[in-house]
């Protein structure tokens, strides 16, 4: 007997803070450009030329950290870097690391290497690469980066659905340093941004400090918020991007039959009669749009889910409704 579900995007979805789940960046092949691959989903190891979090170099894998990222790349707070086996990480000698940085270096297999300045490091000899790496300026590979590049420390970041269908937006720093002011973008699809709000800083501080702003005007449905923070010389950083699900109106009773459904298998949505949008479209998870369908005057619309969709959770967005679709 097959059970039909259907869920309404109206539950509170708590967001957990950025930074309670490291960014972690896999680079699992040679042609996989580190400062490309790192820099993508929704908690990016690399904004704006800024490593933070965790790079893992697989197996056989031969790459470069490289420094033509936008503005170049700098390894900042906790980073560590995996190397698997046979893997080899060249690290050219102009990398910065931010004062204060703590890298760690991992790699217990054989053939495990990292090249810095000349000089192969393999298992052995990591930890004399991490002493040159954590001490800026010791070597010819270390720079220090200015403290106003990263005036900023943030500790949290998170949005939860509150009264009447508005969200709230709160973050808390730890340091504020020639900051001067805060920017938050909206996005209904986790790519295209808009900005919604600025918040001007509260002054230079090493004590803990908690913003916040109500979003009154968000979609039903997904969510996606993003943080940027602008220094007094003009210079940004990116935060993470978190989401949000607020609840469909009651007035607008979607149904989505059958749900969860199978690759391959037909399926329905109808739309209230007096809200009928121009298509309907499937997106996976990270907001990246699959198919799009249009929906006919009468507002029910026949979709077949592509064969080769992978079984997960997706959203369907029909002008400013979603739904959640199961595939299995």
């Amino acid at each position: 007997m097959l059970r039909v579900f259907f869920f309404l995007m109206g539950a509170t979805a708590l967001i957990p803070p950025v930074r309670a789940q490291v960014p972690t960046c896999t680079i699992a092949s040679n042609t996989e450009d580190i400062c490309v691959k790192c820099a993508q989903g929704d908690n990016p190891a690399v904004i704006d030329g800024v490593f933070r979090g965790e790079l893992i170099i697989n197996e056989w894998v031969v790459t470069t950290l490289k420094t033509d990222c936008n503005p170049g790349i700098i390894l900042a707070d906790d980073v560590t870097i995996t190397v698997g086996k046979h893997g080899n990480l060249t690290i050219p000698t102009d990398i910065w690391i931010s004062e204060g940085t703590t890298i760690r270096l991992v790699g217990l297999h054989n053939k495990s290497a990292i090249q810095n300045g000349g000089t192969t490091y393999e298992k052995f000899s990591f930890p004399d690469l991490e002493a040159q790496l954590n001490n800026c300026g010791a070597s010819a590979s270390c720079q220090s980066m200015p403290a106003s590049q990263l005036p900023v420390t943030l500790t949290s970041w998170n949005a939860v659905t509150v009264q009447a269908r508005s969200v709230r937006l709160e973050w808390m720093v730890a340091v504020e340093e020639s900051n001067d002011y805060f920017t938050i973008e909206h996005s209904t699809n986790g790519t295209d941004f808009q900005e919604i709000a600025r918040i001007d800083s509260r002054g230079n501080t090493k004590e803990s400090e908690l913003y916040g702003y109500l979003h009154t005007d968000p979609v039903a449905g997904a969510n996606y918020y993003r943080l940027s923070q602008t220094d007094l010389d003009g210079q940004y950083e990116r935060f993470g991007v978190i989401r949000t699900v607020v609840g469909l109106p009651e007035t607008t009773s979607p149904a989505l039959w059958p749900n969860p459904a199978r690759t391959g298998q037909e399926v329905t949505l109808r739309t209230a009669a007096d809200r009928v949008p121009a298509n309907l479209t499937l997106y996976d998870v990270t907001g990246r749009a699959i198919r799009s369908w249009p929906i006919p005057a009468d507002g029910e619309v026949n979709f077949r889910i592509p064969d080769a969709l992978p079984g997960g959770v997706y959203v369907l967005r029909y002008g400013s409704l979603s739904n959640m679709l199961i595939v299995k």
